[in-house]
């Protein structure tokens, strides 16, 4: 009886195609365009930028390769002259952002 469990074995599914069912998934994802701010959202978006420091707590929505997200969290690293923020080792472009919200 042990030799037919063992070979029952060799016959349980397996995936022969490695990565095809991720790719599938990564193809079925919803692919949203950047879009452009107005002014009155920028200029808002800008004063909120300038309020920013390390250490604050902050959840922001940015657009990241063909979709928006929204990381919370701690900002880690400010650089203005490069125009980019780190939350939780996230580098997030202030061009990519959309939406800040400073918590306490």
């Amino acid at each position: 009886m042990l030799y037919n469990l063992d070979r029952a074995k060799q016959f349980l599914p397996m995936d022969a195609l490695k990565g095809f069912r991720e790719a599938l998934e990564e193809k079925e994802k919803e692919v949203f365009k950047k879009i452009d701010l107005l002014e009155d959202s920028e200029a808002y978006l800008s004063w909120q930028l300038n309020l920013l420091k390390v250490n604050m707590l902050v959840t922001i929505t940015y657009y990241k390769i063909n979709t928006y997200q929204k990381i919370s969290g701690w900002i880690n690293k400010l650089n203005y002259t490069y125009k980019y923020l780190t939350i939780n080792n996230e580098k997030i472009f202030f061009s990519d952002i959309i939406k800040i919200y400073i918590g306490e």
